[in-house]
């Protein structure tokens, strides 16, 4: 077994991120919910369609956590939305750069497969590390003079999903996604079967459960 083969074995919640989000039902609730407005209203949605990015690398550097759909925006653009899920119990202050490093990755991989004009490439982070997420999610900030930077580099801010641990509000809010965001939030656990049990007892959870639609 090769140590990419390996890599994915040992990171088996980074699989069930892939697993869930591939599933074009649930990234089209996830995407809708969570993508900046001016996004969603020009963004043919039900159309998307998964391309194959997994264990993309970039630069000697691989994500075994990402996922990655082709969307058609009513303007003639080509979109791709990209989502990373980020279980370092740590903020990265590198995601910008990582981040800059994987769009110019799916700019030319659609360059070479598509003429025309550069597609636009959303990112979406979502983080279950324990401490909360203290760096800007946009990257001209990153720069000693910001508005200088944005005249050289401009780089749109990345979505910023987090499922603290000590707050739960986004879990039991959310009636499609939350359930997978437990799943996400106890894979960070000694113990991940032991964190989700406990979620299930919550009455929100009983609740969800008796009213899952069955064949």
């Amino acid at each position: 077994m090769g140590k990419e083969s390996e890599a994915v074995v040992s990171t088996p919640h980074n699989n069930f991120f892939f697993q869930l989000l591939s599933r074009r039902e649930k990234a089209a609730v996830f995407f809708q919910r969570y993508l900046p407005e001016q996004i969603v209203e020009i963004a043919n949605i039900p159309h998307m369609t998964l391309v194959e990015s997994q264990h993309m690398s970039t630069g000697g550097v691989s994500l075994y956590n990402d996922i990655l759909y082709r969307c058609p925006f009513t303007n003639g653009q080509t979109g791709y939305f990209f989502a990373v899920c980020e279980h370092q119990s740590t903020p990265d202050k590198q995601m910008p750069l990582r981040l800059a490093k994987y769009r110019l990755a799916v700019i030319e991989s659609h360059i070479k497969q598509h003429s025309g004009a550069f597609p636009i490439v959303v990112h979406t982070v979502l983080y279950t590390g324990a401490k909360p997420w203290n760096y800007s999610t946009a990257f001209d900030n990153y720069y000693t003079h910001p508005a200088l930077g944005a005249q050289y580099l401009h780089v749109a801010p990345f979505n910023l999903i987090q499922l603290p641990e000590d707050q739960n509000d986004i879990i039991y809010q959310d009636k499609t996604l939350g359930l997978h965001f437990a799943a996400f939030r106890s894979c960070r656990d000694y113990d991940p079967y032991t964190g989700f049990a406990k979620f299930m007892e919550h009455d929100w959870f009983q609740e969800y459960f008796e009213h899952l639609p069955f064949e």
